[in-house]
């Protein structure tokens, strides 16, 4: 951490499979010399759903920049759906049957269950492969300052950010949302990933909780108040609205409707409160005594995410894929599919625009860090 160097945060969203952009747009900083073997250009690190991984394996390596983002491309690069969630047939059905039970006999049957269509075992013996040792070591040497994830708290329904900063900050708390002080590791990261319906809930202490978008409606916040003057985040929905849309009478099929739900749960927030960080900073320039404006550099795609999953999707697990077939045609479920195909063909995808976004901006990211 360069004590010299305005204090900069990472802030990165949510979007499942598509945290592999992620990862490519911290290979392009690494091409572009901000990563180097004893340093890398983030001192707050703030993570949501797929970007709690993210940020989470970034911190745990501050130490050893280089050889983290070494992991975290082999990470999404090898990934297998099978690393996420279990494809084996039988445990699909059952998760799949007792959805049917539910809904059909709930009322008759009494008390059910809480029921989730993936079971997300496996992604924590992925999450095993992390040092999380090293975030607490870190935080001591200096190497970075905050680690914050994100997740919503299903029992209390509001948005809980979890916090691991060694007592630096004061913490906070706004209608619906709270910071809590602890020493991050895989449960945290479980429950910020834990799709809605999708992935199953996660237990930490007395409490379910689930992805962190859902109660996130500022997700610059938490790198302001942590002490960012600088942030740079990352989406991962191209710019513009290039969703398909049912042509005008025809009702949507639901892969539509699911594929409109995730983005507005998962994608929406960031770029909203981009925009609302950038007006803010208009007010702060025309009254400098009383504002001081925060410096953000906006990446995303720029290309459909979805087209991509096009081409990979038959790399899914055949029952997820036939389920995604049942929801709608081929291009309806490719939405829906950009956020689940955690198969390293689609993730090295990914990663390949996220880095060559990066380099198409070079000028300006450069510029960024060097303000």
């Amino acid at each position: 951490m360069n004590a010299s160097r305005a204090c900069t945060a990472l802030v990165l969203s949510g979007g499942g499979a598509r945290g592999a952009y992620q990862a490519g747009v911290m290979m392009g900083l690494r091409q572009l010399g901000l990563f180097q073997e004893n340093r890398q250009p983030f001192d707050v690190f703030v993570g949501t759903s797929a970007g709690s991984l993210n940020c989470s394996l970034l911190a745990a390596y501050t130490h050893q920049p280089l050889l983290g983002l070494t992991e975290m491309e082999q990470v999404w690069s090898q990934l297998h759906a099978s690393q996420v969630f279990r494809t084996g047939i039988w445990s699909m059905l059952a998760n799949g049957l007792g959805w049917m039970r539910d809904l059909s006999l709930g009322g008759l049957l009494g008390n059910v269950s809480p029921r989730f269509l993936l079971d997300t075992a496996p992604f924590r013996r992925l999450l095993g492969r992390l040092p999380w040792g090293r975030l607490s070591q870190n935080l001591r040497e200096g190497h970075y300052r905050a680690l914050g994830v994100l997740a919503t708290n299903y029992t209390t329904s509001s948005g809980v950010f979890f916090l691991q900063d060694e007592g630096r900050t004061e913490p906070w708390h706004k209608v619906r949302y709270r910071v809590e002080r602890a020493e991050i590791g895989m449960e945290h990261v479980m429950a910020s990933s834990a799709i809605p319906v999708i992935f199953p809930a996660v237990p930490i202490g007395s409490c379910y909780y689930g992805d962190g978008s859902l109660r996130n409606t500022a997700p610059l916040g938490p790198a302001i108040q942590l002490g960012a003057r600088k942030i740079v985040a990352v989406g991962v929905r191209e710019a513009g609205d290039s969703t398909p849309s049912p042509p005008p009478g025809t009702a949507p099929k639901l892969a539509d409707v699911v594929g409109l739900l995730l983005d507005a749960v998962l994608l929406d927030a960031i770029e909203v409160d981009v925009q609302h960080c950038l007006r803010l900073n208009k007010l702060a320039a025309a009254q400098p005594e009383n504002f001081h404006p925060v410096d953000v550099l906006w990446l995303r795609p720029s290309r459909n995410l979805a087209h991509l999953a096009q081409r990979t999707e038959r790399r899914m697990p055949p029952l997820v894929r036939y389920l995604m077939r049942g929801l709608g045609d081929h291009q309806a479920s490719a939405e829906l599919a950009s956020y689940l195909i955690f198969e390293g063909e689609y993730c090295r995808s990914l990663m390949a625009a996220g880095l060559e976004d990066v380099l198409d901006r070079r000028e300006e990211v450069l510029e960024f860090f060097a303000r």
